[in-house]
């Protein structure tokens, strides 16, 4: 048995195809929410801040105060001692006689560590970056330089990281290095923790972003030179400190906002408004040819140049000589 044609005008039929719709716009919805990690901690009981777990933190609040050394205290010393260079591995200018007087776990503010402060300026001053990049020792983790300052004080290190603030701080008048000044940004190491490194350039690239809340990808070959005693909170914290000469960073296109919940909500709310009004607008329509059939009819008039009289005079004729043609037959 043939199935009869469906009445899309129906609101049986209409109220089928809003159900179809908004299905389909609702699973659309779901899996882009489902497909976002974030959406899933409920179950194991995680956070978004959990999602860099293998990432070991560091507590880098100063303590001014170290443990007392018991006087029966055992101390083991290794029986030969690690072999040193002979040049120390520094980088060509680099005066390591300065750099002994830097102590880690305090500020600037001590005369004896300017010297060692502006030589790794005038050596960044005077050299090449083609000369100081090959020189690096290799990228560095925050771990190795908040945990061995004394083992990379001086050497050039390759980093890799995300600068949240970046200003202008001028150099101190008349200084050995002759500067004026440089640049102080401070970023976040990829792959370390959510813990600040303050990184002084000499330059900074065309149209790089200045102010207190940015987030521009940087790379840089730096000496590491301390760690560093600062004020935050009304808390003291430590954070390790590198000179470069210059950064390497590209402005990438702004990527776009990911859809929320509450975006997704809205969109998924917004869809089911429109799709409401478009079936009310079709039901009412459907209505309005069912209540006025004499509306539908006059939608399908003849046209002005055909008169209707003669239509039908030539009609009467031609069933006229149908039914004479017939009767001749019979």
């Amino acid at each position: 048995m043939r199935r009869p044609i469906r009445n899309y005008f129906s609101r049986r039929e209409q109220w089928r195809l809003f159900a179809l719709i908004m299905g389909l716009g609702l699973v659309v919805v779901v899996m882009r929410e489902a497909s976002k990690e974030e959406n899933w901690y409920w179950i194991t009981g995680e956070s978004a801040q959990m999602r860099g777990g293998s990432r070991r933190d560091y507590d880098t609040a100063y303590q001014p105060t170290l443990p007392t050394r018991r006087s029966d205290a055992l101390t083991i010393k290794p029986i030969s001692p690690p072999t040193e260079d002979i040049d120390g591995g520094y980088f060509p200018g680099v005066i390591a006689k300065h750099l002994e007087k830097v102590e880690d776990n305090r500020t600037h503010q001590h005369p004896e560590e300017a010297a060692a402060w502006f030589n790794l300026w005038q050596v960044l001053k005077e050299s090449e970056s083609r000369f100081i990049d090959p020189a690096s020792i290799g990228p560095i983790t925050f771990g190795e330089l908040f945990e061995q300052p004394d083992i990379f004080r001086g050497k050039l290190v390759s980093i890799t990281g995300i600068a949240r603030r970046a200003e202008y701080v001028s150099a101190a008048k008349s200084n050995p290095a002759s500067i004026e000044g440089y640049y102080r940004l401070i970023l976040r190491l990829r792959g370390g923790p959510n813990r600040p490194v303050f990184l002084y350039t000499l330059q900074v690239p065309e149209f790089f972003p200045l102010g207190e809340s940015i987030e521009a990808p940087v790379e840089a070959t730096a000496f590491f030179y301390k760690n560093w005693l600062y004020q935050a909170n009304n808390f003291s914290w430590i954070g390790p400190v590198l000179l470069a000469k210059n950064i390497r960073w590209e402005p990438t296109a702004k990527a776009p906002q990911p859809i929320t919940l509450a975006l997704g909500v809205t969109l998924a709310i917004s869809l089911a408004l429109a799709s409401v009004a478009i079936a009310w607008w079709l039901i009412r329509q459907s209505n309005q040819i069912i209540k006025n059939p004499e509306k539908m009819r006059s939608a399908y008039r003849s046209p002005a140049d055909i008169d209707p009289e003669t239509v039908d005079k030539a009609a009467r004729e031609h069933l006229q000589e149908l039914e004479s043609g017939n009767l001749q037959h019979d």
